[in-house]
């Protein structure tokens, strides 16, 4: 007689309790995702969208896009100071 070991037990739970939590992890990110989004019902919120820059994602406060563009800014300075060594050290 041949036994044979059927799956499931404490393997199948803990894959389901993982994914529990990653689904609540999921869930609350994006719950604090959709509250970044202008209310424009509230006070200042119609003067505040009218200061973001133009090329500002929908959805995004005039302070974060403010911040965003810095960081941009400051990434594509050290992109290019980066390039510009390597292209040193190779010669060309």
């Amino acid at each position: 007689m041949t036994s044979e070991r059927r799956g499931g037990g404490f393997g199948f739970v803990m894959l389901l309790v993982v994914m529990a939590v990653v689904l609540l992890l999921v869930a609350k990110s994006w719950k604090n995702f959709g509250t970044a989004a202008i209310d424009l019902n509230r006070p200042g919120a119609k003067e505040a969208a009218a200061a973001l820059p133009s090329n500002a994602p929908d959805g995004v406060s005039a302070p974060a896009a403010t911040a965003i563009q810095s960081h941009l800014t400051d990434a594509k300075a050290k992109t290019d100071a980066h390039s510009q060594k390597v292209q040193e050290v190779l010669g060309d």
